[in-house]
């Protein structure tokens, strides 16, 4: 079945909340009151980024809400460990060490940039999704829900020049 084809995946609030970790390594969410478990869940943290433990998004595998969690207090101790666990194996931010071009190609930028980890091309979709905190980096969110930072400071003269164009 393809994507536009699956049925919505079903709204839960985070009383309902139970998630749990697959063989695979991957998030389930158990439906409430049973039913087959929900595979291929993911979790991502919401703006503010300085309240690490509020609004933490749950979404089924085409990239659907399932949850918004206000508050990881709120929910089971099983189902906060297993959200906080897939966190912190997110909190892997690449660096972006140089920017080499941005090309607007349709409704899509490309960004050609070079992280601390190698070269990557991101693929960022809107606007909003390269914005700068108020400490003066720059984080760019590319389609897939990556996110890399920027330091403008720590970059090239030409690199400054593309971001500040990009962030106007």
């Amino acid at each position: 079945m393809k994507d536009k084809e699956k049925p919505e995946p079903p709204k839960v609030g985070p009383a309902d909340l139970s998630i749990r970790r697959e063989a695979d390594g991957g998030l389930a969410l158990l439906p409430p009151g049973g039913g087959e478990p929900l595979a291929g869940v993911r979790v991502a943290r919401c703006f503010p980024w300085t309240r690490p433990d509020s609004y933490i998004s749950v979404r089924d595998e085409a990239g659907r809400e399932i949850s918004l969690v206000p508050d990881l207090g709120e929910l089971t101790p099983d189902t906060r460990r297993e959200i906080e666990a897939e966190l912190v194996a997110q909190e892997f931010i690449p660096r972006i060490v140089a920017v080499h071009d941005v090309e607007d190609r349709f409704d899509v930028m490309i960004w050609n940039v070079e992280t601390d980890r190698g070269p990557v091309e991101l693929q960022v979709k809107n606007a909003e999704d390269v914005h700068q905190l108020d400490d003066g980096r720059v984080v760019v969110r590319d389609h897939a829900g990556g996110t890399f930072v920027a330091t403008p400071s720590e970059l090239d003269p030409r690199s400054r020049r593309i971001l500040d164009e990009r962030c106007g």
